[in-house]
């Protein structure tokens, strides 16, 4: 019997196993990652799922502290402007109003993504006297008060109107403002001769008028020298509703004041340490300009409230922007503004208002300081500051 052994296989045959074996080598690699992945998907799925309950346990949890919205708008009456009879003397322009941002995206005004619980009606209630809102001419055509997207929420314009008109009619010493920023409903900007911006501007004209707002309203359609009258002087008037628009000068309507007698901080300022860094002010300064303190951080129009915050702040050890709309830390940073910019706030304005102090700090600045001389800011905020506590301001 023949024992010797067999030949080797030929070199293709040895060349095709070791592919073979490569081969499920490969497949195998890639199953185990395409299961890995899976399961960091998974994994991350059931993050998400995690914190939306966290977020929507929390809405719920906000919204058993928020007031149901007042149907009643009719306050206890004042001899005061405002509430206050110290500010009756006081020109427009010197005194601090508390003011809400994107004041229509609110939770109880059906927005999922709000900005506040507490509705518009209850704002007016509590003090609040400024609202910027943002009316948008959506693709069919129609306006409506929208943040970005309207598909996201909106609210009615005349539905917003009648909330005013119904307190300022019921109310004849309050004075209100608005503010309309135009949007275009996720579309871009249009130049000043597009039929959207003509149509938005039309519209927004007609639904002043079907109010009958356009009454109460104190236009300054004069030069920048001359001066805003008193609150006094505009209760006497009952022109007790001013209405800031940034329409140019040819095409504004009787009941529009130019947002270019006014001056902002930024409103893109993303967390706690952005707000510490100041109040840098876009545009140019004059003895009588109003000037627009933006109190609230960029998470805040995800609908994230100062309320939770503070809870989670605790709880997660996440400090990044807990307790801003709070004394000491809202006090101090306005009056830091103050003392570094060396204006008067006219307008603070805060997301999530019914968390906030921001009524108290409005108080605090129209109780402490009237702008008489605007050069001794500087002074009188570190001594106001010392006198309330704060010490050096320090934010830190």
């Amino acid at each position: 019997m023949n024992l010797s052994p067999l030949p080797p296989p030929p070199f293709e045959t040895i060349k095709s196993g070791t592919q073979c074996k490569v081969v499920e080598s490969h497949s195998q690699w890639c199953l185990y990652l395409t299961l890995f992945l899976l399961k960091l998907i998974k994994l991350g799925i059931t993050i998400l799922q995690f914190f939306c309950s966290v977020y929507i346990i929390m809405i719920v949890y906000e919204l058993a502290h928020t007031k149901t919205c007042s149907t009643v708008l009719d306050l206890p009456k004042s001899a005061g402007c405002n509430r206050e009879t110290r500010l009756c003397d006081r020109r427009y322009n010197h005194i601090s109003f508390a003011t809400m941002h994107n004041a229509f995206a609110n939770t109880q005004a059906g927005f999922l993504v709000a900005q506040h619980r507490g509705c518009i009606q209850n704002a007016l209630m509590q003090g609040i006297r400024a609202f910027m809102l943002d009316v948008h001419i959506t693709s069919s055509g129609n306006i409506l008060l929208c943040h970005v997207s309207c598909a996201m929420g909106s609210a009615t314009v005349s539905g917003t109107l009648e909330i005013f008109r119904q307190f300022i009619v019921q109310n004849p010493r309050e004075i209100v403002t608005i503010f309309w920023e135009f949007g275009y409903d996720m579309r871009s900007d249009p130049n000043s001769h597009d039929d959207d911006k003509i149509e938005l501007r039309h519209q927004l004209n007609l639904a002043m008028h079907k109010s009958n707002l356009t009454a109460f309203v104190y236009a300054h359609h004069t030069m920048y020298f001359v001066q805003w009258p008193t609150l006094q002087e505009m209760i006497g008037m009952d022109k007790r509703l001013v209405v800031f628009t940034d329409s140019r000068f040819h095409i504004r309507n009787s009941w529009e004041t130019s947002i270019q007698k006014t001056i902002q901080t930024s409103f893109q300022l993303s967390d706690i340490n952005a707000l510490k860094t100041g109040c840098p002010m876009s545009g140019f300064r004059l003895s009588r300009t109003l000037v627009v303190v933006n109190h609230f951080v960029t998470l805040g129009a995800l609908g994230i409230n100062g309320m939770s915050t503070n809870i989670l702040a605790s709880v997660f050890h996440v400090k990044f922007f807990a307790n801003i709309n709070k004394f000491p830390f809202f006090a101090k940073r306005i009056l830091l503004c103050m003392k570094d910019s060396d204006v008067f706030p006219s307008f603070i304005a805060v997301d999530f208002w019914e968390s906030s102090d921001v009524v108290q700090v409005v108080d605090m600045i129209n109780s402490n300081f009237y702008v008489a001389n605007y050069s001794w800011f500087a002074v009188d905020v570190a001594t106001v500051g010392q006198t309330l506590g704060f010490g050096n301001l320090n934010l830190d």
